[in-house]
């Protein structure tokens, strides 16, 4: 069976810039080179790195395309004048419009040029446009849409969402969402949970990096370390994460923050501003890695005692969540969206999002910090309740629901 996998054409596949989205899509490629269940063409944004890493595929070919001169350039003038002259909060959904609209129609000659059995679509609702027009006849019955967030703009394409085979949502809460969005059929929901690479995200394989990690980041053997890892955004509760460590009053409770503004990109933005000044006189406290390749954040796991992931919006799965259970990390965070679907009260602490959330994340920390006995007892269960989403639950699970 030949299929299209469409990304959103923010981030390429293979994930070399990083990307929840094109992580799960790679995951699908690796599994298929053992399986050979598929011939996959995957449409992706250019770069240079995941093109050489492309080569290794024999069951996938990507086809890379790259933005246009004209359009990369007044990306950045729009990008400018939203951050720095309307001062748009939201600056993020700016950074690449004319890019991400040449790209859609660039992947839309190209696909209506090949055929495939089945088309999957990648996410963002943009994407429905590339089946528009004579793609929507030649792929009716045949194309997929896969979401894992939120929508809120179908960009005047309900009836193409509507008319997938199939929409599949990465929670039941996703699936309810778009199910109002465009008014789908119960009947074409179905939910496929989000997976990681548990050999990749296991914490024995890392015992040795651990002393090399806290030394790399001045952390002491003794010191009790709390991680948190994610966009640096306010929806991602980064913010609420600093002012709870804040206010414990232990000097051997460390931070170690993974992430950077947007992935593996230079963007700034007025809240991470703030962030910085938030964490004035607590440098010896708060450690921000900046950006880490997906392949290395195993390593900064297992330097750490617990997690936290406070979302702070209707997180769609959270597999920041999945990666820290893995690990076999307590977690702390919040009944948002699809978490609960993922992690429970066995292996998590779930707060309630209200005016408390800081100080219910305190008295989460200072508890983790005294009881060795119930991190360990709720990291065991972590990484028990992780292990069925591994990405040959996911490859199987995907297949399934595209052969039906």
């Amino acid at each position: 069976m030949k299929i299209a996998i469409l990304t959103s054409g923010v981030a390429p596949v293979p994930a070399t810039k990083g990307g929840a989205v094109e992580n799960l899509i790679q995951n699908i490629l690796e599994v298929n080179e053992k399986n050979k269940s598929f011939q996959i063409d995957v449409y992706s944004i250019y770069d240079l790195k995941a093109e050489e890493e492309a080569k290794r595929y024999k069951n996938t070919k990507i086809k890379y395309f790259k933005p246009s001169f004209i359009c990369s350039n007044m990306d950045k003038v729009i990008y400018f004048g939203m951050t720095n002259v309307l001062k748009k909060k939201n600056n993020m959904k700016y950074r690449n419009i004319l890019c991400r609209f040449e790209y859609i129609n660039k992947i839309k000659k190209e696909l209506y040029k090949n055929d495939y059995d089945k088309v999957i679509l990648e996410n963002h609702p943009t994407l429905l446009m590339a089946m528009k027009d004579k793609n929507y006849e030649k792929f009716k019955g045949k194309y997929y849409y896969h979401l894992h967030n939120e929508v809120n703009n179908l960009y005047g394409c309900e009836e193409i969402a509507r008319n997938s085979k199939k929409i599949m949502g990465v929670s039941n809460f996703i699936c309810e969402n778009i199910k109002e969005a465009c008014n789908a059929e119960e009947s074409k929901l179905v939910s496929l949970y989000n997976c990681i690479d548990i050999n990749k995200f296991s914490k024995d394989n890392y015992k040795d990096d651990i002393k090399e990690i806290r030394k790399k980041y001045k952390i002491a053997e003794d010191d009790i370390v709390a991680v948190f890892s994610g966009r640096l955004t306010k929806e991602k509760g980064i913010f609420e994460t600093l002012q709870a460590i804040k206010k414990v009053n232990n000097k051997k409770v460390k931070l170690l923050v993974i992430g950077a503004y947007f992935y593996g990109s230079d963007m700034k933005s007025d809240y991470l501003n703030n962030i910085k000044a938030l964490t004035d006189g607590m440098e010896d406290r708060v450690i921000f890695t900046g950006y880490v390749d997906y392949n290395e954040i195993p390593k900064v796991y297992a330097a750490s005692d617990f997690a936290i992931l406070p979302s702070m919006w209707n997180e769609p799965a959270g597999l920041t969540i999945i990666e820290a259970m893995a690990m076999r990390l307590p977690v702390i965070t919040t009944i948002s969206g699809g978490i609960p679907e993922y992690a429970d009260n066995t292996c998590a602490f779930l707060l309630e999002r209200n005016e408390k959330i800081v100080d219910e994340i305190k008295e989460k920390i200072e508890l983790l910090v005294k009881d060795k006995d119930l991190r360990l007892e709720m990291g065991l269960k972590a990484e028990e309740k992780a292990k069925i989403y591994n990405i040959d639950n996911y490859y199987n699970n995907f297949k399934k629901i595209i052969e039906e």
